[in-house]
This record gives C-alpha cells, sequence and structure tokens, in this order.
C-alpha cells in the first residue's frame, strides 16, 4: 500500500508484548513452518483474534457451567418455542468470564457488553509505528504527543500543485491590470491569499488555473462530471480552491476539507414573546361567534328543559307522602332559576342535585352532556 505523503493513524487492540499473545504467536509458527520453508506468520487478523477470544470465553463459560450442575444435551428445534434450559446459566457464567486474551482484557458488564478494555492509538511511520496514545472504555484519551508528527519535507515539500478555481468575487479575481502580470501574480482575493500561506507554511508551489468551462460542477446522464470536480476526477487538477458549496452527491467522488466560511443559510420563524395571561384568556380558544352560538344554546336548552318538566306528570311530585292533609300539594323541582342552572352545572362538568325524572327531562340532559363534553374537548 502507498503512504507515500499520507499521515495514517492505527487503532489497534492487540498487545504485542502480553506472554499470551507471545505464545500463540510462537505456537502458530511452528504449526505454520513445519515442513515449509516460508516467513513467519505475521500475526492473526482482527477478526481471527475476536473470533479465538470469543471461542475461549464460551468454552470458559460452558467450563463453569458443568462444574456447578450436570450439562444435558437434549435436541431443540429452530421453530420451537421451547428455550435450552441451561441458557440463563450460561448467561450469567458468560458475563463472569475475565481474563486476558488475544485482544486485551476481556470483562463484561451486567449487559453482556464488553468493558475495562483499550485501544492503542499508533502512528505510522516510514521505520514503522509510534505509539502515540490509549484510549480506554470509559471514553477517556490519554496521548503521549499533544501533536501529530506531519514531515512536510516528505509531504508536499518542492511539489508544484495545480489548483483549478472560478472567478467569484471576493475568493477569486483578476487584478485590474491583469494582462501586465503572469501566473499567479494575475489572481487577488480571499482563496488565493489562503493558497499563499498554505504555501509558506507546508513549503511547496501551485499553478492557479481557471476551469476550462466555467462551472463548479455537476454530474452528466453518463456518469462523467462537469466544472471542478471533473478536472480533479480526471486528474488535471491537484486541488479545487473556491466558494465550492459541499453537498452529498460531490462527497461521492471527491474528498472536502473542513470548509473555510460557512454560508448561513437558515429558516427564520417568529419567537414567541411570552406574556402574562389575562382575566379572559379561557375564552381564546374559541371565537366570539362560536361563543355566542353557545350561549344561546344555552339558553334553549334551558328553555325547552324547563317547559318539558312543566308538561311533563311525571316531574311533578309530593314532597311531603306521609302528611294526610298535604297529600294534594304537588311540586316540580325545575323551577325557572332550576332550568338555568341544571345546565350550567353539566357545561362546567360538575352536574347538580336536580335529577331529571321523565324521560323527556332526561334525554334533554343527555343532549345538552354530550354537547358539553366535545366542548370542553374542542376546548
Amino acid at each position: 500500500m502507498k503512504t507515500k505523503g499520507i499521515l495514517s493513524i492505527i487503532f489497534i487492540c492487540f498487545s504485542y508484548s502480553h506472554p499470551f499473545y507471545l505464545e500463540f504467536i510462537r505456537s502458530l509458527n511452528l504449526s505454520w513452518r513445519e515442513g515449509c520453508s516460508i516467513s513467519p506468520y505475521p500475526g492473526p487478523a482482527l477478526s481471527s483474534a475476536l473470533m479465538f477470544d470469543g471461542v475461549h470465553v464460551v468454552v470458559s463459560a460452558v467450563r463453569e457451567l458443568n462444574r456447578s450442575q450436570e450439562i444435558g444435551v437434549k435436541p431443540l428445534s429452530c421453530t420451537s418455542p421451547l428455550i435450552w434450559q441451561h441458557g440463563t446459566s450460561l448467561m450469567n457464567y458468560l458475563r463472569m468470564v475475565e481474563y486476558d486474551g488475544l485482544t486485551g482484557h476481556i470483562e463484561f458488564n451486567s449487559k453482556g457488553q464488553r468493558t475495562n478494555y483499550t485501544l492503542k492509538i499508533l502512528e505510522k511511520h516510514p521505520g514503522g509505528h509510534k505509539e502515540i496514545g490509549i484510549w480506554y472504555s470509559n471514553n477517556t484519551l490519554a496521548m503521549n504527543s499533544t501533536s501529530l508528527d506531519l514531515n512536510a519535507s516528505e509531504t508536499l515539500a518542492n511539489k508544484t500543485l495545480i489548483v483549478t478555481t472560478i472567478l467569484e468575487n471576493p475568493y477569486v479575481m483578476r487584478k485590474s491590470k491583469y494582462q501586465d502580470f503572469h501566473g499567479n501574480d494575475q489572481y487577488e482575493g480571499f482563496c488565493v491569499d489562503m493558497l499563499r500561506e498554505l504555501a509558506d507554511i507546508l513549503k511547496f508551489s501551485f499553478k492557479i488555473k481557471l476551469v476550462d468551462d466555467g462551472l463548479y460542477g455537476a454530474p452528466e446522464p453518463n456518469g462523467s462530471w462537469t466544472g471542478m470536480v471533473g478536472e480533479l476526477i480526471n486528474r488535471k487538477a491537484d486541488l479545487a480552491v473556491a466558494g465550492f458549496t459541499i453537498t452529498s452527491e460531490r462527497e461521492k467522488v471527491i474528498d472536502f476539507s473542513k470548509p473555510f466560511m460557512t454560508l448561513g443559510i437558515s429558516i427564520l420563524y417568529r419567537v414567541h414573546l411570552g406574556r402574562k395571561p389575562g382575566y379572559f384568556s379561557f375564552l381564546d380558544p374559541f371565537s366570539p361567534a362560536v361563543w355566542l352560538f353557545m350561549l344561546l344554546a344555552y339558553l334553549a336548552v334551558s328553555c325547552v328543559l324547563f317547559l318539558a318538566a312543566r308538561l311533563s306528570p311525571y316531574e311533578w311530585y309530593n314532597p311531603h307522602p306521609c302528611l294526610r292533609e298535604r297529600r294534594d300539594i304537588l311540586e316540580n323541582q325545575y323551577t325557572l332559576g332550576n332550568s338555568l342552572w341544571f345546565p350550567v352545572g353539566g357545561f362546567m362538568q360538575q352536574g347538580s342535585e336536580i335529577m331529571p325524572r321523565a324521560l323527556s327531562t332526561r334525554c334533554v340532559s343527555g343532549v345538552w352532556y354530550v354537547f358539553a363534553n366535545a366542548a370542553a374537548a374542542a376546548h
């Protein structure tokens, strides 16, 4: 793999100096080179090491389970809802396994997730790898050095980069008398100044080239790209420096650096200004017309209830049936005041001590209560 001019950071979980790992490599080399004149075994891949540790964890858990109880072998069907009788116990023993394997310390929490492990951070150099830090499973990072070794002489020094760009104020502009200048001196602007600063820091030179078709870059039906994106893909330029919009389509074919400017387009909306509720804020959910119709409905129901109670014989009763001298006295609970008060109690969902007796008054009361519940739910 070609890595010249590339800064490589590698995360590994192997402990190359651990006795378990060294013994594992030694035993593999004995079987790997037995009867063959081949190079030593370079070491397991990450997937192989994880598989090895996984098998070791399962074997350890099964061994401990077998010590505590006899494990019966019983055929199971994949379509059966039954589970293995020792499954729960085996899961508990799996969580209890703790040892140092090929991928470092192996330990599990109550949820069965691996914990208390570390990842070494290596920086690749021409002469090998250098450990620059350790990442712990509790999201703690310990770096050995505050900055990465970036040797500019091995990356961009003494190289000339072709930079494609497009004329756009204030990023890239031609000088007022650009005919009197040659090369990069014909241009000025924010991107040109930034290129010059980068060239001074990284010790490289560049040549500004305006894009041929004057476009930023868009995909064509045949899969090719126009503009600056197309020149990067076709190796006509090494860099594209401009007021370049980062899109998901472009990120699939080229790599963007961190943006040096944010456009700032956003959605604006009115912030609700908090104010103290007024005395009549409870009227806000409904319009004045709705409240007026509800008032008219209330008066209509009160009148109908009063008339129905007066006309129905079942609403007339004797309040003192035990007194002989007052047996002929009949009263009606739906007076004009009670007829007005009863719908108010229903609308407020509080009720009252007035109970309708006749079928007609009960029907009127039921209709009003349904209307009151609907109005309260809508409010």
